[in-house]
């Protein structure tokens, strides 16, 4: 059949269900502006909230010692006296050590008989410089007034045969690479003049070749030519 129509809403009804007045915006809270503070500027200091208080209690705390009174300070006992010594009154007044006694003087010391038996150490030989040249850096020759004094050198080592040793001075040098270098090119010179020697006769296994370093009596390129005993 046919729907009835709804029933009226009372008026109380229909004033609860009426929709509200919409309420006014709020106001937008701004935020405070803080001030700007430089950058080696340390942040003002705040302000304290706490409203907090230490306890206080009325008796001693349970488990904690009540404060002993501190323990009376003790007396030093005397210093003994020391005994008197028994050293001489001088020392006692002057309070200085007794001088040293003076050392001992030991007999010179004796050789016991197989040593005094013995011959007497034979001294290091010594060469005899028998000629001198000058051969400057970067020879590969000798000059004809070097040649005549090896001359001289082979007619003496052959009216009486020795051991010969040539011995050329370098160049002082600073570095170690410097110094060896001016080592080998003394060793160069020496060897020229040992040659010129083997060629006059002089057997090459008697001669010696040295390079030392040079001094103020014999300077750089200096050659010598020296018979050993």
């Amino acid at each position: 059949g046919p729907v009835p129509p709804p029933p009226p809403i009372p008026p109380s009804l229909a004033a609860a269900e009426a929709p509200a007045a919409p309420l006014p915006p709020l106001a937008e809270a701004k935020p405070t502006p803080v001030p700007m503070r430089k950058m080696d500027e340390p942040p003002p200091p705040a302000a304290l909230a706490s409203t907090e208080q230490t306890p206080q209690f009325p008796g001693p705390l349970p488990g904690v010692e009540r404060p002993r009174p501190a323990a009376p300070q003790g007396a030093m006992s005397a210093i003994p006296q020391p005994e008197p010594s028994n050293l001489p009154p001088a020392a006692v007044q002057s309070g200085n050590p007794q001088p040293t006694p003076p050392p001992a003087v030991l007999p010179p010391a004796q050789p016991s008989p197989e040593i005094a038996a013995r011959p007497a150490p034979k001294a290091a030989p010594v060469a005899t410089t028998i000629a001198a040249l000058d051969l400057p850096a970067g020879a590969t020759a000798l000059a004809p007034d070097d040649g005549s004094r090896v001359a001289t050198v082979i007619a003496q080592y052959q009216r009486q045969p020795r051991p010969v040793r040539v011995v050329a001075y370098a160049a002082p040098a600073t570095g170690s690479a410097e110094q060896l270098n001016s080592f080998r090119a003394a060793l160069d010179r020496a060897q020229i003049v040992a040659n010129k020697l083997t060629e006059g006769g002089v057997p090459a296994n008697k001669i010696q070749t040295e390079a030392a370093p040079s001094g103020a009596s014999k300077p750089p390129g200096h050659v010598e030519v020296q018979f050993l005993p």
